[in-house]
């Protein structure tokens, strides 16, 4: 008897296992990598702080996807590599600045100007501050993409 019931119960709990196994292999079809290359960074010393951001909401100040990288692990021609993997398809900003002195922000003279070195994607500027959020965005496609974010040589 106990045979049967479990039986029964395998049989009725089949159909909802392959559904969800359906889900998860369809969620993960959706999900790309973006792959970004960093450079030239010009010294092994300090850290890479790179971001991505899915809408301009907190766009560049908060984030909430992040990498920290190593400057040291730069390659012979000084560019770094990151990957933020199983990112929704959809449109992204990316940031990036170098903490070469270690304090963990970006830091800025009297004026408010960035003294260590920092990009936007797309090469993005903005007049006064940072560019917005539509002029550093790129679409991410199902299948992934890479990006270049470009590095000042030295100080900005």
């Amino acid at each position: 008897m106990t045979s049967v019931l479990h039986r029964a119960g395998l049989r009725r709990l089949l159909p909802l296992a392959l559904m969800l196994g359906g889900a998860a292999l369809a969620a993960h079809a959706r999900a790309a990598d973006l792959t970004v290359r960093i450079g030239p960074v010009d010294t092994d010393e300090g850290t890479l702080f790179v971001a991505v951001f899915g809408s301009d909401a907190g766009f560049p100040g908060v984030v909430r996807h992040g990498l920290q990288i190593p400057a040291a692990l730069r390659g012979r021609d000084g560019t770094l590599r990151a990957v933020f993997a199983d990112l929704p398809p959809g449109r992204y900003a990316l940031t990036v600045f170098h903490d070469k002195d270690g304090n963990g922000k970006l830091t800025a003279n009297l004026m408010g100007q960035p003294t260590e070195p920092y990009a936007f994607s797309n090469d993005a500027r903005g007049a006064f501050g940072p560019p917005r959020f539509e002029d550093a965005a790129f679409d991410l496609p199902p299948n992934g993409a890479s990006v270049v974010l470009s590095m000042p040589r030295g100080n900005p």
